[in-house]
C-alpha cells in the first residue's frame, strides 16, 4: 500500500510505514509531516520509519515538524524511528537529546527489523 501527501510519500513494509521526506522544503509547509502522519495513524498505523536520506540539513522548523510527528504517533501508542541520518543530523539529534526518543538506523531494513525484535 502507498500514500501521498503533497511531495511526501509513504509505503507499507508489512506493518511498518516508511515515510520518504524528499527535501527540507517538505518540512517547511503548514505542519505537512504531522498532518500526513495523523492521516496514517487514523488509518490504524502505529509503526513508522522516517527516511531522511535526502535531507542535506535540518533547521528548527524541520526539527519541529519531526518532533510534532513523533508526538502525534506517541500519543496514540505508536513509535517513530529514523533512517539514513547523516553524521551531521545524528549530531543534531544528540545535541537536542532527541536521539533518546528517536532511534536512528543506517538502513531501512535495520529500522524495520528493529520493530520485530
Amino acid at each position: 500500500m502507498q500514500w501521498q501527501w503533497k511531495d511526501m510519500t509513504a509505503r507499507a513494509e508489512g506493518d511498518v510505514v516508511v515515510v520518504d521526506i524528499p527535501s527540507i522544503e517538505s518540512l517547511h509547509g503548514d505542519d505537512d509531516l504531522p498532518s500526513f502522519v495523523i492521516q496514517l495513524v487514523e488509518g490504524g498505523n502505529r509503526k513508522f520509519v522516517l527516511n531522511i536520506l535526502r535531507l542535506t540539513h535540518l533547521d528548527s522548523t524541520g526539527l519541529g515538524e519531526i518532533v510534532r510527528a513523533y508526538t502525534t504517533v506517541a500519543r496514540r501508542g505508536g513509535h517513530v524511528k529514523l533512517v539514513h541520518a547523516s553524521p551531521r543530523m545524528r549530531q543534531l539529534f544528540d545535541i537536542t537529546r532527541l536521539s533518546s526518543i528517536l532511534e536512528s538506523f543506517p538502513t531501512e531494513e535495520e529500522a524495520i527489523r528493529s520493530y520485530r525484535a
